[in-house]
């Protein structure tokens, strides 16, 4: 059995859609029709607007959430869920978590995450699956080992999780053939 980190507070969609802003803004915006750099945030959508040709590009373009309606809170508990989760952890589970009335997208979220966590090769060490995000190592045993050491509040915890997790899904998808 995989021993996980289950969040204090739940996320919610404001602070999820904050910290993805930054992140994507430390990556850089490029305009995909005028090539432009030069952008401004619509608060009122969520979006950011290309400066010179006013073209509005979503947060979840060119990420591993790409063209999903469901919140991006969503992703970032079901990939908690997926990380710290048992193996008898069926996607029903997740459903419920999430309290979504619908099984077929969270399905098609989960299924998603996990080829993408698949194709990241991870290496096995001493039992412990550990995968790289950016610099940060995540690994079943990483989520106590935090709170452990650095003796941090579970609050400070949820928060580098969310980072963490946000920066993963920030990515583009690998695509193999």
């Amino acid at each position: 059995m995989i021993v996980g980190y289950h969040f204090i507070k739940i996320p919610d969609e404001n602070l999820c859609i904050g910290l993805l802003k930054d992140i994507k803004e430390k990556q850089g915006i490029v305009c995909r029709r005028c090539d432009s750099s030069e952008y401004y945030w619509k608060q009122d959508k969520t979006v950011f607007e290309c400066k010179e040709c006013g073209l509005r590009t979503s947060l979840k373009v060119g990420t591993i959430m790409n063209r999903s309606r469901l919140p991006i809170y969503y992703w970032v508990l079901a990939v908690n869920c997926i990380l710290s989760g048992s193996s008898k952890l069926t996607i029903k589970d997740i459903q419920r978590v999430l309290k979504h009335n619908r099984y077929e997208p969270i399905l098609e979220m989960c299924n998603t995450i996990r080829i993408q966590l698949e194709r990241l090769k991870p290496e096995r060490k001493s039992g412990t699956s550990l995968i790289s995000f950016s610099e940060m190592p995540l690994s079943e045993q990483h989520f106590f080992t935090w709170a452990e050491f650095k003796n941090e509040s579970h609050r400070k915890i949820d928060q580098k999780l969310i980072i963490l997790y946000l920066e993963w899904l920030s990515k583009s998808p690998e695509i193999y053939n």
